[in-house]
């Protein structure tokens, strides 16, 4: 319905997977390592992708029997559960988890 399963859509839907696990590792990092500025501008970059339903719908997943499997690892799973992450506006880094 309206186009949205066109191929190209659905590979974009699938590049940004790929993306979005790779920049929730990051920000995980940079979280553990207490570096709130680059962390905060990670999550808004994250939160204002192209193809953001990406992100969403892996927050949707994240509680799921094997999650950890289907995303990649649990640091991925984890950084979707963090409260930190938010809506991406600003990250709240306080120090380690």
């Amino acid at each position: 319905m309206f186009g949205l399963n066109r191929s190209t859509l659905v590979r974009g839907r699938a590049l940004a997977f790929v993306r979005t696990v790779s920049v929730l590792r990051d920000w995980r990092r940079l979280v553990e390592s207490g570096d709130a500025a680059q962390a905060g501008e990670v999550a808004l970059a994250l939160a204002e992708q192209p193809f953001t339903d990406v992100l969403s719908a892996m927050r949707r997943y994240r509680d799921l029997p094997n999650a950890s499997v289907i995303m990649r690892g649990a640091e991925v799973v984890e950084a979707l559960a963090d409260p930190r992450l938010g809506s991406g506006s600003r990250t709240r880094v306080t120090g380690r988890r």
